[in-house]
């Protein structure tokens, strides 16, 4: 399990997302959006709330994705599998893009 800073959780080699309550490790409520997306609701205290104006709302996959490859800039999360339920950082590719242009891919292994 790998602490991510930036959204104030724990994070599973399963996309699995973890907050510390209490003094213990609780799994997060993870919600499915009107699109099938995994969301969980961080605290408003988390660095990422602080930059975004208090929300603070955060699909799984995007964290996931930033905990195990590290800030990326502006990217797309793709997933391999087409489960958008699915966020093991093993089925989860960014894509960067560039004035509408793919520059490059990244694929967890």
């Amino acid at each position: 399990m790998i602490y991510n800073d930036y959204y104030s959780v724990y994070v599973s080699k399963d996309g699995l997302v973890f907050k510390v309550k209490d003094d213990k490790l609780v799994l997060c409520n993870m919600v499915p959006d009107r699109d099938g997306y995994y969301r969980v609701s961080l605290s408003r205290m988390s660095q990422y709330a602080k930059e975004h104006k208090g929300r603070h709302c955060v699909h799984v996959h995007k964290i996931v994705a930033h905990t195990f490859l590290g800030e990326q800039g502006n990217f797309v999360v793709d997933h391999i599998d087409r489960n958008r339920k699915n966020n093991g950082p093993k089925i989860i590719s960014v894509i960067h893009f560039h004035n509408g242009i793919v520059c490059f891919i990244f694929v967890f292994i």
